[in-house]
């Protein structure tokens, strides 16, 4: 998740100036709207991850090997 969101960040920054004429209010590079993106994508990066992991964690192992 941390690569990906160095990659997309760096990728924003640098497409900053052809997106500047679709941004209304805000500056292209505002630090909030960065950091606001930024913790959502990881937000939803871990919910990603760990729900199933979660699940996962409540079956009985032995039960799983014998199913096979």
């Amino acid at each position: 998740m941390a690569l990906g969101f160095c990659i997309g960040a760096g990728l924003a920054l640098v497409s900053m100036r052809g997106l500047a004429a679709f941004l209304y209010g805000v500056p292209p590079a505002d630090p909030l709207t960065f950091t606001a993106a930024g913790l959502l994508m990881l937000a939803s990066g871990l919910a990603a991850a760990l729900i199933p992991a979660w699940r996962i964690l409540k079956i009985d192992p032995a039960v799983s090997l014998r199913a096979e």
